[in-house]
């Protein structure tokens, strides 16, 4: 099968932020689509790029994304007082992915809204083999106050990201972090 063939078997895209947990699709994993072992690239590692204060994804990656029995370089990178939150510049979300991956690498990462902008303007979203993208937008208007760095993106543009992305050829699925829906 096609890259292109591989990324349309990926899960529908939600329209809506889920109402109940029972909304969610399961993701339809990178390397199972391919049928790829994990073997050929010299490191595989999982980012999670997001808020200070954040629920790491790091559990959830262990127990839910298919590892093949290889081990994962795991970071979580806060992006508080990066300089994609203040407007760009040097020493962004970009800059850190292209510093700690190469092209050889296989590369999962969790990441928010501005985040994915960041590394698609600083061209390092070619780095990147699989995606989960969290939409700032996505609870409506509930807003983190101690998290003021956060854009209230509309969701349905946080919606053509992911389009965009798919179109590009990048394995993006939806994140729902559970913990902020339905406690």
């Amino acid at each position: 099968m096609s890259k292109k063939g591989e990324l349309r078997a990926l899960e529908d895209l939600l329209l809506e932020p889920p109402v109940e947990k029972n909304d969610i699709r399961r993701p339809r994993y990178l390397p199972k689509l391919t049928g790829d072992s994990l073997d050929k690239y010299p490191r595989r590692i999982f980012v999670d790029f997001g808020s200070r204060g954040r629920i790491g994804a790091e559990n959830w990656f262990l127990r839910n994304y298919p590892k093949s029995r290889k081990k994962f370089e795991m970071a979580r990178v806060d992006l508080v007082g990066m300089p994609v939150l203040a407007g760009g510049g040097v020493g962004g979300v970009a800059d850190w992915l292209t510093m700690n991956a190469r092209e050889e690498d296989f590369v999962v990462v969790k990441a928010e809204e501005e985040a994915v902008v960041d590394l698609v303007n600083g061209k390092a979203i070619g780095l990147v083999d699989e995606l989960f993208l969290e939409c700032s937008s996505q609870w409506g208007s509930e807003k983190n106050v101690e998290d003021e760095t956060r854009r209230n993106t509309p969701y349905w543009a946080c919606l053509a990201l992911l389009g965009k992305l798919r179109e590009d050829g990048i394995a993006v699925h939806q994140w729902w972090d559970l913990n902020k829906q339905w406690k």
